[in-house]
């Protein structure tokens, strides 16, 4: 099953995401949480199933950020990097925060919001079909 995950606070922007990825692909399952701590529970509930490919996960958010997100989520599957394609995006020109995710050895790239149609078909292109 081809499945991408959405881990942002603003629930505008996630269902953009997900009718730009249906619009792209309808076969793709789009799995959507509101911050890191839901998505850790998630995937802390299920870890026979397989991770999805392609993980979105905005850096700024209540209760647990994407920062502690991917430091919690790299302690949970050290191979994560093979398993699953994660890119960080934020609104944030900042330089300092492109270079801090990309310190992350499981993060891909670091992309600004909005991401665009053309972007989304070039990460589905890329790390799902």
């Amino acid at each position: 099953m081809k499945k991408i995950f959405i881990i942002d606070d603003d629930e505008m922007y996630q269902m953009v995401l997900s009718k730009i990825v249906k619009k792209i692909n309808p076969e793709i399952v789009v799995e959507t949480f509101w911050n890191g701590e839901k998505a850790l529970e998630y995937f802390k509930d299920n870890q026979n199933i397989p991770l999805p490919k392609l993980l979105l996960l905005d850096i700024n958010m209540p209760i647990m950020d994407g920062w502690q997100f991917i430091s919690e989520f790299e302690r949970m599957y050290p191979n994560l990097k093979a398993l699953s394609n994660i890119y960080m995006f934020s609104s944030s020109l900042e330089e300092r925060e492109r270079t801090k995710a990309l310190s992350y050895k499981s993060v891909k790239d670091y992309l600004l919001k909005p991401v665009s149609l053309n972007t989304m078909r070039e990460l589905i292109a890329d790390n799902i079909m």
